[in-house]
């Protein structure tokens, strides 16, 4: 009997010719190779049920996949919200990168490398000496925009519009973000309360 495991979630379609913005599962590194063979769990009729990754490129809003026979963006859009399997003998080994596939050491560090980071670290205020906002606990799929949802500091739940202009940097101990005066107040209510009570 073959093993398979979950390598990647499909979040949306991106641009005409049938790339798929895919996210992490389960916190492990994104290991698409090109040439690996795939499978679409939950399989969709009349759409293509098995594929081969073509190529993984790492963009400022996520990771852009590349699948053989899924050549126009209708294709795409029907695999949203599918799940793609892999024999597990034919995954690589870990990178190494907790959450994240291998990237041109030039990205790595950069906003563009925190696009879709691990659920669980800390966000950090960049401006502020003990600046926890929280622990980012989902990221919420837009239309316009991503967002993080942060909960656990101060504030509350926050959300925070995951946009490169915010994101200062990220590694291990966290992601460090600059954010406008008001929205961390504003996100949480508390400036609704404040405004109340007085």
């Amino acid at each position: 009997m073959t093993d398979y495991v979950q390598v990647a979630y499909i979040s949306k379609a991106k641009g005409l010719m049938g790339e798929v913005i895919v996210t992490p599962v389960d916190d492990r590194p994104l290991l698409l190779p090109a040439g690996l063979e795939v499978w679409v769990v939950p399989p969709q009729t009349g759409v293509v049920r098995h594929s081969r990754v073509l190529d993984l490129r790492q963009q400022a809003k996520g990771w852009l996949l590349t699948l053989a026979d899924v050549a126009d963006r209708t294709i795409a859009e029907r695999l949203v919200g599918c799940y793609l399997l892999a024999r597990a003998g034919d995954v690589p080994a870990d990178s190494g990168l907790a959450g994240f596939a291998a990237a041109d050491p030039a990205v790595a560090g950069s906003a563009a490398a925190v696009a879709e980071p691990p659920i669980g670290l800390p966000v950090l205020d960049a401006s502020a000496a003990d600046g926890l906002i929280g622990i980012l606990r989902e990221v919420r799929h837009g239309v316009a925009q991503d967002l993080w949802v942060v909960d656990g500091g101060v504030y509350g739940e926050v959300l925070i519009p995951a946009v490169e202009e915010f994101i200062c940097s990220q590694d291990a101990a966290g992601i460090r973000v600059m954010l406008p005066a008001g929205l961390l107040e504003l996100s949480s209510g508390q400036a609704v309360k404040a405004k109340g009570a007085g």
